[in-house]
């Protein structure tokens, strides 16, 4: 898919980060057996793939559309009664489905040629597997979403084996000159939120909106979380399971997490198991800088209007954060989700994508 850049009326594109990571940097590349699909005639080893969560997709008949390679590696998710989404049992990337008998939807980042679609605004995402669909969905009504890797994390390598909150905002930085995005709107989730604060900080010229969710400040003005919930959080024991489960039960309220185990523990879990324990220990310890380190400063050096979002009932990164950061940002917005937790994304993707189109005036 040859990407352009189409701005809205403001001039601004989106840029999002997130949390979960699960390697950064500026790779956007799925898992090779993700990437064996194609349409009649279409060359596969030039196709530049979007690799997206849940992109913008697009429905081609059954006959126009043959598998390579890759097809047993499908596995459906039913996330509602009315909603799957169907991913690589692998990584996680969306694979092609059936939409009834004479219809497949293909991810629009599979496909070489520009949809036509009025799209104005670019979304950026890291760790794409990490991302709720319909959230992604909801934002791909008014923005093409890219899910990049973080570093450490997926595709993208390790590097020299440093990482901070500050080197992963110079990586995003590095992206949008890449891409030649010169200003874009950018939104991140937990820690993407801290790489989001820094990277408005650093560059405020190249940042026009900014959207924290579930999200601290950093420094002596953060609400810190429960010390069991951060013992948790850092627990890296046990089984791949046990992990999941542990997680889950962080990032959902007690009367979800255990049919959201049930449901996704298996996926979670294999997830949990790739991981790379130098990694996570690298993002821990950035973590804990930034919780250590100053954060008036680089607050006021953000000049983007902030639209600051959380759950009631995150127990990761206590709601008054958010609360926190609004009254260091007198040009910022304040929402809070009763009755979610960390994923506030997936327990509320539609009212909060809504929310985010409206603070950005789309």
């Amino acid at each position: 898919m040859h990407l352009e850049d189409v701005t809205d009326r403001r001039g601004a594109q989106m840029v999002a980060l997130t949390f979960a990571q699960r390697k950064e940097g500026v790779t956007a590349q799925p898992h090779r057996a993700c990437r064996r699909w194609q349409q009649p005639g279409q060359d596969i080893e030039e196709r530049r793939l979007a690799a997206t969560a849940d992109p913008a997709q697009q429905h081609v008949g059954a006959g126009e559309f043959r598998w390579l390679a890759g097809e047993d590696q499908g596995e459906t998710f039913q996330l509602r009664p009315t909603y799957g989404v169907t991913r690589c049992r692998t990584c996680g990337t969306p694979l092609p489905a059936e939409v009834d008998e004479a219809n497949i939807y293909v991810t629009a980042g599979t496909l070489d040629e520009p949809l036509g679609a009025g799209v104005r605004t670019h979304l950026f995402c890291a760790s794409r597997a990490d991302w709720d669909p319909g959230f992604l969905e909801a934002l791909a009504s008014s923005s093409t979403v890219y899910c990049p890797d973080n570093r450490g994390i997926g595709d993208s390598d390790f590097g020299d084996g440093t990482l901070s909150i500050e080197s992963m905002a110079g990586d995003m930085l590095g992206l949008l000159d890449s891409l030649g995005l010169d200003r874009v709107d950018v939104a991140g989730w937990s820690m993407g939120g801290f790489i989001s604060q820094q990277l408005a900080s650093m560059a405020p010229g190249r940042v026009s909106g900014l959207v924290l969710m579930a999200t601290d400040p950093g420094g002596d003005i953060r609400i810190p979380p429960e010390r069991e919930d951060w013992r948790k959080l850092t627990d890296h024991s046990g089984t791949p399971h046990e992990q999941a489960k542990r997680l889950l039960e962080l990032l959902f309220p007690q009367s979800m997490a255990a049919g959201v185990y049930e449901q996704f523990g298996d996926l979670v879990a294999a997830a949990q198991e790739k991981l790379d324990p130098e990694v996570i220990s690298a993002q821990e310890a950035a973590m804990i800088a930034w919780a250590n380190g100053p954060s008036k400063a680089r607050l006021e050096a953000i000049t983007a209007p902030v639209l600051a979002v959380a759950g009631s009932e995150d127990v990761v990164i206590p709601p008054g954060n958010a609360e926190v950061i609004a009254r260091h940002l007198p040009d910022s917005w304040l929402a809070r989700f009763p009755g979610c937790a960390h994923a506030l994304m997936a327990q509320e993707p539609k009212r909060l994508g809504n929310l985010i189109a409206a603070f950005l005036d789309r």
